[in-house]
């Protein structure tokens, strides 16, 4: 058991995978939001298409791990789950905006047993009935048909 002072305490065994094409300023924004949650990734893996070098001295600042791959969302993705260390793999797209309790809710579904899983979608902004309508239909394709958009956050177990 981990003393409450410990400070590894809420760092959890989640690696969080971002593939990116010059998307720089919500990367920021998402690692600021990050950066002020209890909880914390253990790591932190940005797979960069664009060879972007403003990307990758911002990644190395902020203690990310920065990998390069050719534009392709697949190959981006298998690049940085092959770099991960951790035991759950959270693939998120840099202009997400997950909330504070999204690692905490993430730890505990798979400790519940679930080998996987995604978040809703939602559009963020102002709230419109066209957005409306194509999260409940985005929703509603995810419980029918059971795939999920990358925009959810999918998460899953390593093994």
């Amino acid at each position: 058991m981990r003393r409450v002072d410990d400070p590894h305490a809420n760092i959890a065994d989640i690696a969080i995978v971002m593939p990116l094409l010059g998307d720089l300023v919500p990367l920021r924004a998402l690692l600021g939001r990050i950066a002020g949650w209890r909880r914390q990734p253990r790591e932190i893996i940005v797979v960069d298409a664009a060879a972007d070098t403003q990307l990758k001295a911002f990644c190395e600042r902020r203690g990310c791990l920065y990998r390069l791959s050719e534009a392709c969302r697949g190959k981006q993705l298998d690049t940085g789950a092959r770099a991960a260390r951790a035991a759950i793999l959270w693939f998120l797209h840099a202009d997400a905006s997950p909330g504070p309790s999204s690692i905490g809710e993430i730890a505990e579904a798979v400790a519940r047993g679930t080998d996987g899983g995604h978040f809703r979608f939602r559009f963020s902004g102002t709230r419109m009935l066209r957005k409306a309508a194509i999260e409940w239909l985005t929703n509603l394709r995810v419980r029918l048909g059971g795939i999920p958009y990358g925009d959810q956050g999918i998460f899953v177990r390593r093994d």
